[in-house]
Formats: structure tokens, C-alpha cells, sequence
């Protein structure tokens, strides 16, 4: 936009600043600068943005707080060419390295599992062609080459004693001390890259007897790479101790307690056997739509997509050889024949790409390896984690070394877990239908949506699927990631929109979505990204064959029931300039959660007391599972608190001959100006695995479990999970902001 003056150009300022009761403060600067190089040949864009957040950070357990800042140095140049009147070409490049201090990867409790110093390089480049090569043919081209990397995040002593991250694990605590988790600049980056190729060709076709056509036809090419070692330590080790709580002084500084004996505390070693060589993910895409308008009432919509993988993983395995066609199908009834009422309906499928996240768990390229050790060893009471951690070790070497301690488990990847030949990507089936009419100088519109996924990724762990044999000799139960349709996941919702124009200088409107979604598949999270889960029937069925360990209902996170959208425009136009003012109301109702825990059903003697029916008995597996879940409510049946709030925009821009060309546009936004506080929080439950107070059950034996008997709400529940607003994936709302920018025009 700022551009669109092809004889001109540009400079642009802003400055971002958060008020009211926020202590942490923002620095924010976006100069830019635009304009002509060659008189209708060649124009410019630069711009640059310093953005520093300085934060307080949370300790967990509410443990104090600490300093915490990034730092966001971004420049961005672009080049528009005009190589003829009818053929133009787009270079831009932007490179936004963001550096972070204190860090904290996994739940810390103290300065001592904090990160001192992260970084994201990012940096991308860009080509765009865009060309008329007939009075009925348009051609567009783009090619996109993005790096990116984690630099420096995790550890960096390489000492078992002080460079062993402690995780602590009893009732109430999920939290870290000692050191940070993963290996930093001592070990290699991690990489994540990708480049995409894109060409499409639109041409109009007008015939006498059926209609207008608009042909859209093109190739679309994804290619990713990841090339990462998964270091969990920059020991190679990790201490993990929940047999008792630890002790948080005064001060805020923590003693930890170490449980001994038969059912001491354990001491993971995750080795990394294979380097990685770096996977390849590549989807190779055709697609063709016709927008046809047969009469002035029909309109139909004709297309269909290919979707190609061929995926190959971090050892160099083809994890995706398939393909799918995928439709776009759509029709359009002008009621009337005056466009006041128009009645559509589509048909849809899309498919996603194939993740890293699900194609890298058959190899033992890059993921490290897992053996679980008991510490058997005295107890030992309210010491610092590096005491804990040299007499833990001094109990391993009168041993002979950790490798002769009892093994609690062992993991290979590649070995105990692979993927079942060739993953297909998953894929959603869409309908919908509505209605639009218009209302004199406005419209509304409604629409019906369904939406229905297919091709799950699960993992199969069972007899059926049977054993492996571990590089080691040892036997281990074998896990297969297939595509499943075991699973539901449903999506429906009602949406309107409407849109009026009171006067020549108020407008109005808005929409609203009532939505639900159903299932049992959550499919992905925010930091993991898309990951394979397993069915009660084909993960361990003995132990999950109960209503209650994975009910159909609310997707938790996903599920919201209302989001409205309401705004105002006004214009005021004077001799000095156009003002502008405008109002946006959100309301977002609260997202979807349960009340759920881990349980142990394993047979045992006197395990669930005196004349109470016994457990499962193992009916074979070499690993049984420990725990399983248990649904203590409906899926999604409650709701976190819903967010509301009022933004406020203020717009100026002088007339347009003001300083013989020059023009001038100031605005300022509050955002959340009532400064509404709104958050999510901790849902733990507690179970007789983590509060020896409460008793077991056995739902197999009909066993229906009560509240304070058998579970209880987490120590935390109902207490915020993160000191940041949602927009940084944390707990709460955004507060209230101000912001101020300007542009001058030349």
C-alpha cells in the first residue's frame, strides 16, 4: 500500500508501548522508508523493527520471580521492477534474528534450570513474477527460501553431576532444577528450512451458450528439511525424582529429597546412537479450478486438487509414497437474478503435509535413546541437587557404574517404534451452505459448516503388533504408526456476518460463529506440533478397555463455543484532514476442559485392599503400561473463564494536497480499553500414583471412583500456568496497550 503512488514513496514510523498495571516494558521501533529509484521502472522498500520485551517470569510453584527479555532486530528490503508494462518482478529478503535470556525450557523452579542465552535466526528471500502474456492470460510465478534455527537452547556443562538437569515429579510439582534440559552451543544447531515453487496461470474464457469461465491452473512444490540431534541433557543424563517433595526455603532456594530402596527415585541416560543426516519432506501439488458463471443466476465452481508426498526421514527411510485427489466443488443460486438473495454450497477436501513430528519415530537418526535406571541407594534428605546428584552417583560406581543398576526400561528409536510401511497425510472433509441477502446499504450472510477428518495418525501397541529385539538383546513391545479411522473428530458451526452503512460516514458490523468440536483425536498442540496417538482398542486394550480412557466429546483446547466480532467506523472529514474513529468489541467464550489423571490397573497384590477384585493380569507384554488415563468428567465438559474486550482506533491523514504533496497519516489504538483480565489455568488431578492419601480403584471391576476418595483437584488447579499473555502462549490476556505510528507520504 504504501507503494501504490508509483511517482512517491515513503517513511513510516511506530512506537508500542504497554501501560496501566504491566510491569514488564516494551521498546519498539519500525522505521521505514519507500520510494522511486527509476522513474516508473524501479521502486524501493526498507524497513527495520527493534522490539525488546523485558518480562518477569514466574518461578514454578510460585517460587519468585526472575528477568527475562528478547530482542527482535528485524530488516526487511524489497525491489519492484517493472521489466515491461505487462511483466513485473518482486525480490524481497527479510532477516529477523531474535535473541532471548533466561530461557526456561521445561518448568523451573529456580535460577538454576534457567538458560542464559537463545537465539532464532530467521531469514527469508523471495521472488515473485507476475506477467500478462495475452488480453486473456495472466502468469505468476514465486519462489520462497526460508532458514531457521535454534541456536544455544539448552545447557551447556557437560558434567553429570552439575550439568544434570533435575526433573521433580511428586504431587503438586512438575518442575526442574539444577541445569537446563537439551544441549546448547556445545552441541549442533538445530535446523529447520524449507523452499517452495509456485507457478499459476489464470485465463477468462467467454463463450455465447455457457457462460464466463475463470480457468486458475497451477504446480506447487513444498520441500522441507530438518537436520537436528535431539539431546535431551548436555549430560547425556537426567535425575528424576518424585518419591518425595522437595523443600523451597524462604529465600526461594530448594532442597531436594531423594527416595531410595525397591521403589527409589531413577536416573535416565539418553544417548544419541545415530547422528542425523537430515530428513526430506517434499509435496509436489497440481491443481485446477473453474469459476464458472453458466447464466446471471448460476455460478459453479469446478476444481480439484493433487497432493503428492515423498518423504524420506532423518536416516534416510521413505516414510510417504502417496498420493490424493482432492475436489472443490461449489454452486451459487441468485434467487431473484438481482443479487439480493443468493443461495451456495460447497463440497471440499483438503490434505495436510506430512509432519516431522509423526515421520521421524522410525528412526534412530537424530532421537535419542532412553534406559531408566533405580536408584536403590539410602535416602537422601534436603540437600542441595549437586549433593543429591554426587551421592546418587557415588551409589552407581560402587556398583561398577550406572549400567549395573537395575534397569527400570529401555527405549530405541527405530527399534521398539517404526512406521508401518507408508503414511498417508491426513485429510478433512468439508460442507457447507448458506445464504446472502442484501438490506440496503448493507448485507448478511449465514452459512452452515461440517467438517470430518480422515486418515488419523495412531500408534498401535499390542499382541497382535507383538515384540522387537533391541540392539541389545533385549526383547521390547513393538509400536506401529499407522493411518487410522478408529477415531472421531467432528467439526460444525454456524456463521454470520453483516455489514451496514448508517450514513455517508458511519458504518457498522460484524460477525458470529457457533461452533462445536467433537471427538476424541486432539491431533496436535501448540508447542509439539502434530504428533500420532493411540486407540483404547489398539494400544495396550486390556488395560484401556473402559468407558472412561477415551471418551468421545469437546476437543480440550480446540472447542469454543461463541467468538462475536462487533465494530464501528466513523468519518470526519474537516479542512485540516480526514479523521477516523472505530470501535472493535471481541468476546471469545472459553475454551474446553477435563478433569483427568493417570491410574494404575496393573495386577498386584492387596493393591486395591482387603476383598476389592484385582487388577489386569499381564497378558504378555514385555512392558506393561504403568499408568493409563481416566476421564474423572466428560470430555471438555467444563470451560475456562470467556475473554472480552474493547479496542479503540483513532485515524488521521491531511488532505491531500497539504505541503505540496506531501501527506501525513497519524494512528493511535488501545487495545483492551477497559483492561478486562481474563486467563487460563492449571487442570491437574491428583490420583493415588502421585497422593499416597487417596485409594486406588479398578474401573474394569465397575469401580466408580469419588471425588477426595480417589482424586482430588492438583495442588496448583485453578492458578495460572504462565506469567505471559496468550499471544507468547501464555496464561492471560493481553492488557491494556497503546500503540502510536505514523507515515509520511511523499
Amino acid at each position: 500500500a504504501l507503494l501504490a503512488r508509483p511517482h512517491g514513496g515513503a517513511l513510516v514510523g511506530g512506537l508500542v508501548v504497554v501501560a496501566e498495571d504491566v510491569q514488564d516494558p516494551v521498546h519498539e521501533q519500525q522505521p521505514q522508508l519507500g520510494g522511486r529509484i527509476l522513474r516508473d521502472r524501479l521502486w524501493f522498500f526498507g524497513a527495520g523493527r527493534y522490539f525488546k520485551l523485558d518480562r518477569t517470569g514466574l518461578f514454578s510453584n510460585a517460587n519468585g520471580t526472575y528477568s527475562r527479555s528478547s530482542t527482535d532486530k528485524r530488516l526487511e528490503g524489497k525491489l519492484t521492477g517493472a521489466i515491461t508494462q505487462k511483466h513485473n518482478l518482486i525480490l524481497s529478503m527479510i532477516d529477523a534474528p531474535v535473541k532471548a535470556a533466561n530461557d526456561c525450557q521445561i518448568g523451573c523452579l529456580d535460577a538454576t534450570s534457567l538458560d542464559p542465552s537463545v537465539e532464532n535466526p530467521l531469514r527469508s528471500k523471495t521472488a515473485f513474477y507476475n506477467g500478462v502474456i495475452t488480453q486473456n492470460l495472466l502468469l505468476e510465478g514465486q519462489f520462497t527460501d526460508k532458514t531457521f534455527a535454534f541456536v544455544g537452547f539448552g545447557g551447556d556443562d557437560h558434567d553429570r553431576v552439575t550439568g544434570t538437569p533435575v526433573r521433580l515429579t511428586a504431587p503438586g510439582f512438575g518442575t526442574s532444577v539444577n541445569e537446563a534440559f537439551f544441549c546448547g552451543s556445545t552441541c549442533r544447531d538445530e535446523d529447520r528450512n524449507n523452499k517452495q515453487y509456485a507457478l499459476k496461470a489464470s485465463y477468462f474464457l467467454g463463450t455465447r451458450s455457457l457462460g464466463s469461465h475463470t480457468i486458475v491452473a497451477g504446480l506447487d512444490r513444498w520441500h522441507e528439511t530438518r537436520l537436528a540431534d535431539n539431546y535431551q541433557s548436555p549430560s547425556l543424563y537426567v535425575a528424576i525424582l518424585g518419591g518425595f517433595a522437595p523443600t523451597i526455603n524462604a529465600d526461594h532456594s530448594v532442597l531436594v529429597n531423594v527416595r531410595g530402596g525397591t521403589s527409589g527415585d531413577t536416573v535416565q541416560y539418553w544417548p544419541i546412537l545415530t547422528p542425523s543426516q537430515g530428513s526430506d519432506l517434499n509435496t509436489n501439488a497440481f491443481y485446477f479450478n473453474d469459476s464458472w458463471d453458466f447464466t446471471n443466476r448460476w455460478n459453479f465452481n469446478l476444481g480439484v486438487r493433487y497432493d503428492a508426498n515423498d518423504s524420506t526421514d532423518s536416516i534416510g527411510n521413505k516414510v510417504a509414497n502417496d498420493s490424493k485427489f482432492s475436489p472443490r466443488l461449489g454452486a451459487s443460486y441468485d434467487v431473484f437474478g438481482t443479487g439480493r438473495l443468493r443461495l451456495n454450497a460447497s463440497y471440499s477436501t483438503y490434505v495436510g503435509r506430512l509432519a516431522e513430528t509423526v515421520s521421524g519415530v522410525g528412526s534412530a537418526a537424530g532421537n535419542p535413546a532412553r534406559f531408566t535406571y533405580r536408584y536403590q541407594g539410602p535416602d537422601i534428605r534436603n540437600v542441595t541437587a549437586t549433593e543429591a546428584l554426587q551421592r546418587m552417583w557415588a551409589y552407581f560406581d560402587a556398583l561398577g557404574g550406572i549400567e549395573k543398576a537395575q534397569l527400570v526400561s529401555q527405549s530405541i528409536p527405530g527399534a521398539s517404534s517404526r512406521i508401518d510401511g507408508s503414511l498417508a497425510s491426513p485429510h478433512v472433509n468439508e460442507l457447507s451452505a448458506g445464504a446472502s441477502t442484501q438490506l440496503g446499504k448493507g448485507f448478511v450472510r449465514a452459512d452452515v459448516i461440517h467438517r470430518d477428518w480422515k486418515d488419523f495418525y495412531t500408534g498401535f501397541t499390542n499382541l497382535q503388533v507383538g515384540q522387537t529385539t533391541l540392539p541389545s538383546g533385549a526383547k521390547a513391545d513393538l509400536t506401529l504408526v499407522r493411518n487410522s479411522n478408529d477415531f472421531e473428530r467432528r467439526y460444525d458451526a454456524l456463521e454470520l456476518q453483516s455489514s451496514y452503512r448508517l450514513s455517508k460516514k458511519l458504518s457498522v458490523g460484524g460477525n458470529y460463529t457457533l461452533s462445536r468440536l467433537r471427538g476424541n483425536y486432539t491431533g496436535e498442540s501448540s508447542g509439539g506440533g502434530p504428533g500420532s496417538e493411540g486407540t483404547a482398542e489398539g494400544t495396550y486394550p486390556e488395560y484401556n478397555n473402559f468407558p472412561q480412557a477415551d471418551p468421545i466429546g469437546y476437543i480440550v483446547a480446540s472447542d469454543q463455543r461463541h467468538k462475536v466480532r462487533g465494530y464501528a467506523s466513523y468519518d470526519m472529514p474537516t479542512r485540516f484532514g480526514v479523521f477516523n474513529v472505530s470501535a472493535l468489541e471481541r468476546f471469545d467464550s472459553g475454551g474446553a476442559y477435563s478433569l483427568s489423571g493417570s491410574i494404575d490397573i496393573r495386577e498386584n497384590a492387596n493393591f486395591y485392599g482387603t476383598g476389592k477384585p484385582g487388577g489386569v493380569k499381564n497378558p504378555g507384554y514385555v512392558t506393561p503400561p504403568s499408568t493409563v488415563g481416566y476421564f474423572f468428567s466428560k470430555r471438555g465438559e467444563f470451560r475456562f473463564p470467556n475473554i472480552e474486550a474493547t479496542d479503540l482506533a483513532l485515524n488521521y491523514t491531511t488532505n491531500p494536497n497539504w505541503l505540496s504533496g506531501l501527506s501525513l497519516s497519524l494512528q493511535g489504538e488501545v487495545i483492551n480499553v477497559r483492561n478486562k483480565k481474563g486467563h487460563t489455568y492449571n487442570t491437574s488431578v491428583l490420583t493415588a500414583q502421585n497422593d499416597t492419601t487417596l485409594q486406588k480403584f479398578n474401573p474394569m471391576a465397575g469401580d466408580v471412583p469419588v471425588e477426595g476418595v480417589h482424586w482430588r483437584k492438583g495442588v496448583l488447579f485453578g492458578q495460572p500456568t504462565s506469567a505471559t499473555t496468550a499471544d507468547s502462549s501464555g496464561s492471560f490476556q493481553t492488557p491494556r496497550t497503546f500503540r502510536l505510528s505514523a507515515v509520511l507520504r511523499y
